[in-house]
């Protein structure tokens, strides 16, 4: 499990891995976004509509019902992760 800020989407879509040029990079996270194995918070999705290209927002807006968690499903969520990673 996965859970990323705002910078991750920045720095992979504008900045470092391109879908573009990298398009594995971009199957790759589609495939863990749909898998549930990564996440952000809703904020995160309220500031990439803030800066983010117009491109990042229009993918970003495909997958905000699977990606973006309210506060208390975040929390909910890094609890359980938390929880799992104590156990191992």
């Amino acid at each position: 499990m996965y859970s990323v800020d705002t910078n991750v989407f920045i720095d992979w879509w504008e900045r470092r891995y391109p879908p573009d040029v990298f398009p594995s990079v971009q199957k790759a996270i589609e495939d863990l976004v749909s898998a549930g194995k990564l996440f952000a918070p809703e904020r995160v999705r309220e500031e990439i509509n803030s800066v983010g290209s117009s491109a990042l927002k229009q993918w970003i807006k495909n997958n905000k019902n699977i990606l973006f968690l309210t506060a208390r499903n975040y929390k909910q969520k890094q609890i359980r992760l938390f929880l799992i990673i104590q156990i191992l």
